[in-house]
C-alpha cells in the first residue's frame, strides 16, 4: 500500500497548497516512491507519460484491490451464445481478480471476433481493458527536406543552394527521390547525386537503389546537380583541345600555375595521379574549400588547414587534364567570387589531392606532413587520372579570400515554395475519428481454426481469418492511448502527427451492434456485487448511460 499512501499524501499537499494560495507542490516523496515501484523510473531521465500513467494506474489498482488471491478462470468460446451472456462471463471473471476502485473507474469491455473465411466459424471474445490504445493513421509516404547543390545562373547568383521538400514513398528509393526533385528544380534526374554531407564534406553517396526507409525522420541529405562533363571525340591532341575550351569558358586562356603562397606542395610531391582507368568511364570527384588559419598551439606549423562552405560534386574522365580539372572546378564556385576576373594565366586557388575529410593527403605517408599533393594546372602537364569518389581540396588563396570572396553569398539558402507547402499539409492534424475508424477496422491474419481441424480429421490447421474490434463497454473515465511507435520490417519509426479531439466524444459509431441498438454510447460501472460503488446495469452486466453523448477522461 506504499504507493497509495504516497498518493494520498501527494493529494494532501496539493489540497494545501490551495488552501494557502501558494499553488506550488515539490512530488519528490512521491516521485521516490514510484522509482522503488518501477525501477526504470528512479533516475532523471525522461520517460513517456502514458507508461507512467499506466505502471502507476497498475500499482494504485494494485494497492487497493480487495482480491487477496486471484484466481485463474478458464474462459470458454462464445459457441454462438448470445453476446450479453458471453460478455458476462468475461466480465465476472475480471472483476473477480481486479475489485478495485481504479478497475471501476478506468475498465472496459472490448468485443473482438475471430471469423475463418474457409469454414464461417466465428468466434467473439470480451476481453477487458483500461486503455484503448488507438493507431494513427499512417500514411504509404513520407516528407523529405534535401538541400539541392548546383552551378547557379549569372541571373541569380544567390541561388547556389536551394532547399526543397518533396513527397516520396516510404517502401522507395533513393531513385524516387532524385525523379522528385528533378520536378521541382527543373533538372534531368540522370545529373543528380544525393549524398551524405556533414562538416563541409561528403563522407558517403546514397546509390539509387538506396532504400528510403533507411533515412531517419530527420535526414536532411544533399542532392548535387553534377551533369558528366562531355568527353571529345578523338585523341589526346582532342582532349588538349577540350582543355583550352573549357578554359575559354571561364573568361580567359589556360592558366599555368597558382596564385604564389597558395597551400599546397610543389608537384614533386603530387601523388594526384594514381593508374590510368577507362577514359570512357565517368567518375564521381568531390571537392571541398580549404583555407590555411593560424592557431596558437602547434608542433612545427602553424598553420592548420580549415574546411568552410558547402561541397560540391562534379563529374569528369577519370583521365582528366589539369587545366580542364581546374575550368570544371571553378565553374562550380565562381559565383563566390563574381567580382574576380583571372589575369596572367592564373587561378584563385589550387586543387589538391586529399582524403575525404580533407585532413592530410591522400596519397602521402601521414610521416611526410604532407597536407595535400598539389595538382599543376600547366599546358604541358600529364592528365590527372582520377579514382571513383577521389576528393580535391580546393584550397584558397587567402588575398581572394579576403577580397573577392562574398561570404553572404556562399551561405545564402534559397527556400523553395514546396517547403512551405509541405509544413502546411503536415501541421494539417488528423481527428480523432480518423483515429478509431482504424481501430474498428478489419484486419486480416493466419490463425488456428477448430472447425477446420476436425474436419481435416484432426489434424492442425490454420487458415485464413478477419477480425474485428468494437467497443462493448466503457467505464466513466476513458483513457485513449495513441500509438505513434511502430515497427515494421526491422525498422522502428515514430508518427508525429498532430490529432484533434473534441471536448465530447460520441462512441455510438464503433460500438458493438448489441450495445449500439440500446442507445448506449459510453458504458460505466459493473455487475452488482463485484465492484462497489460503480452502480450496475439492469441486465446485471456492466452498466449503460442513456442518449448517445458519450463522455471521456483524458487521453
Amino acid at each position: 500500500g506504499k504507493l497509495a499512501v504516497a498518493f494520498a499524501e501527494l493529494l494532501r499537499e496539493v489540497d494545501a497548497a490551495r488552501m494557502d494560495g501558494s499553488g506550488v507542490v515539490a512530488p519528490r516523496a512521491f516521485r521516490r516512491t514510484i522509482g522503488d515501484f518501477h525501477t526504470p523510473f528512479a533516475g532523471w531521465r525522461q520517460h513517456d507519460a502514458q507508461e507512467f500513467l499506466s505502471i502507476f494506474l497498475a500499482g494504485l489498482s494494485e494497492d487497493v484491490n480487495r482480491t487477496a488471491a486471484k484466481p485463474y478462470i478458464e474462459l470458454k468460446d462464445s459457441e454462438g451464445r448470445p453476446d450479453e451472456v458471453v460478455a458476462q462471463e468475461y466480465w465476472t471473471a475480471h472483476c473477480r481478480r481486479e475489485q478495485s476502485a481504479v478497475a471501476a473507474l478506468f475498465s472496459g469491455q472490448f468485443k473482438s471476433v475471430l471469423r475463418c473465411k474457409v469454414c464461417g466459424h466465428e468466434n467473439a471474445a470480451f476481453d477487458p481493458f483500461s486503455f484503448m490504445p488507438i493507431s494513427l493513421p499512417e500514411h504509404d509516404f513520407r516528407w523529405v527536406t534535401c538541400s539541392v547543390v548546383s552551378i547557379p545562373r549569372i541571373t541569380s547568383l544567390d541561388q547556389h543552394t536551394v532547399q526543397v521538400c518533396t513527397r516520396v514513398p516510404k517502401r522507395g528509393h533513393i531513385s524516387d527521390l532524385l525523379y522528385a526533385v528533378a520536378g521541382l528544380v527543373g533538372f534531368r534526374a540522370e545529373d543528380l547525386i544525393v549524398a551524405d554531407a556533414a562538416e563541409c564534406y561528403v563522407f558517403r553517396l546514397l546509390e539509387p537503389g538506396y532504400s528510403i526507409a533507411s533515412l531517419s525522420d530527420d535526414a536532411r541529405p544533399m542532392v548535387f546537380h553534377a551533369p558528366a562533363q562531355p568527353r571529345p571525340p578523338g585523341s589526346q591532341a582532342s582532349a588538349e583541345e577540350s582543355s583550352t575550351a573549357a578554359a575559354e569558358d571561364v573568361g580567359g586562356e589556360p592558366r599555368a600555375s597558382p596564385l604564389p603562397g597558395v597551400l599546397g606542395r610543389s608537384s614533386a610531391c603530387s601523388g594526384a595521379a594514381v593508374t590510368q582507368d577507362d577514359p570512357d568511364k565517368i567518375v564521381v570527384v568531390y571537392l571541398i574549400h580549404r583555407r590555411m588559419r593560424k592557431v596558437q598551439n602547434y608542433f612545427l606549423d602553424p598553420y592548420k588547414c580549415d574546411l568552410f562552405g558547402t561541397p560540391a560534386l562534379i563529374r569528369v574522365r577519370p583521365s582528366c587534364p589539369a587545366a580542364e580539372l581546374y575550368a570544371v572546378a571553378f565553374r562550380q564556385i565562381r559565383h563566390f567570387v563574381p567580382d574576380y576576373a583571372p589575369t596572367d594565366g592564373q587561378w584563385p586557388f589550387t586543387l589538391s589531392s586529399v582524403k575525404r575529410d580533407g585532413s592530410t593527403c591522400a596519397t602521402c605517408s601521414w610521416r611526410r606532413g604532407c597536407q595535400g599533393c598539389s595538382i599543376l594546372a600547366a599546358p604541358d602537364a600529364p592528365p590527372v587520372c582520377l579514382r571513383e569518389e577521389s576528393t580535391l581540396a580546393i584550397d584558397w588563396d587567402a588575398e581572394v579570400l579576403e577580397k573577392y570572396y562574398k561570404a553572404k553569398i556562399a551561405a545564402h539558402v534559397h527556400v523553395h515554395e514546396s517547403v512551405e507547402l509541405a509544413q502546411i499539409e503536415r501541421n494539417t492534424p488528423e481527428r480523432l475519428s480518423q483515429c478509431l475508424d482504424g481501430l474498428v477496422k478489419e484486419e486480416e491474419l493466419t490463425s488456428y481454426c477448430r472447425e477446420c481441424t476436425k474436419k481435416a480429421g484432426g489434424e492442425f490447421t490454420e487458415s485464413a481469418h478477419t477480425k474485428a474490434f468494437r467497443i462493448w463497454a466503457c467505464g466513466p473515465l476513458l483513457v485513449l492511448q495513441l500509438k505513434r511507435f511502430h515497427s515494421k520490417d526491422g525498422y522502428s519509426y515514430k508518427l508525429c502527427n498532430l490529432v484533434t479531439f473534441p471536448t465530447e466524444l460520441n462512441l455510438q459509431d464503433y460500438l458493438a451492434e448489441a450495445t449500439a441498438t440500446t442507445g448506449s454510447s459510453i458504458v460505466s460501472g459493473a455487475p452488482e456485487g463485484d465492484v462497489g460503488g460503480a452502480g450496475s446495469s439492469p441486465e446485471g452486466g456492466p452498466g449503460a448511460s442513456d442518449g448517445g453523448g458519450g463522455s471521456s477522461g483524458g487521453g
